[in-house]
């Protein structure tokens, strides 16, 4: 009726529970609502750029930024901040750029650094990186070589899995086709190899071999003396 108020629309989110946890799913049901709340102010507005955090998010990416990273090669010194394209902070989970805030021009590639007082700068240090969702900050190795025999065998799990010649060390399995039914299979590689039990929640929440190998060492599943990668 003209006289009454929009309903809007109402919807229920479905989620097994042993892929994700309910905090994930509140998040990405957030996150979807936000962006639809946009797009309906501004339907001709291009959903890419379009800002998926809010400010809650933001101020607490902003203070779990380190004021040093340790690198292989080099210490950075300065706040870390992990930034797409626009320059904008990305989700826990999300690789983006890395950035130290710096006011030393021998660092080289300053731009202008939109998280501290006016005229501040930060340095683009040319390396990837992400948080995990416990604020955490992990910068990806840049070369993306297994570092063990245990993760080249994770490297074939995960290429024939997927059916696909090879897969780098960062490269997202869903990113690449994968999907809830593919996903058990480098669970059953696992447990066939080296006769550990991995549930399949540790690929959505590791997705990548590098992130896998992580997540496998620290919950001891991850065998030792392994010489010979598995196809």
């Amino acid at each position: 009726m003209p006289d009454r108020e929009p309903a809007g629309l109402a919807g229920v989110a479905e989620f097994n529970r042993d892929l994700y946890d309910a905090g994930t799913v509140d998040a990405i049901v957030s996150r979807f609502v936000r962006l639809l709340g946009i797009l309906v102010d501004a339907p001709d507005q291009p959903v890419g750029p379009l800002d998926v955090l809010d400010d809650a998010e933001r101020r607490l990416l902003a203070d779990w930024a380190p004021t040093s990273v340790e690198l292989p090669d080099r210490t950075l010194t300065g706040r870390a901040h992990v930034l797409d394209d626009a320059l904008r902070l990305v989700p826990p989970g999300v690789t983006g750029d890395l950035y130290i805030a710096t006011e030393d021009d021998a660092e080289g590639q300053l731009v202008p650094c939109p998280f501290g007082p006016a005229g501040s700068l930060m340095h683009r240090t040319g390396e990837r990186a992400r948080r995990r969702r416990d604020g955490v900050l992990e910068v990806l190795r840049r070369e993306g070589v297994p570092r063990t025999p245990e993760e080249e065998m994770l490297r074939g799990f995960f290429a024939d899995a997927l059916s696909v010649p090879a897969v780098g060390m960062d490269d997202s399995f869903f990113a690449l086709g994968g999907h809830s039914l593919p996903a058990t299979r480098p669970v059953a590689r696992i447990q066939a190899e080296w006769g550990v039990a991995v549930p399949i929640s540790a690929v959505f929440d590791a997705p990548s071999v590098a992130l896998l190998s992580e997540y496998l060492a620290a919950s001891g599943t991850l065998p030792s003396g392994t010489t010979e990668p598995g196809r």
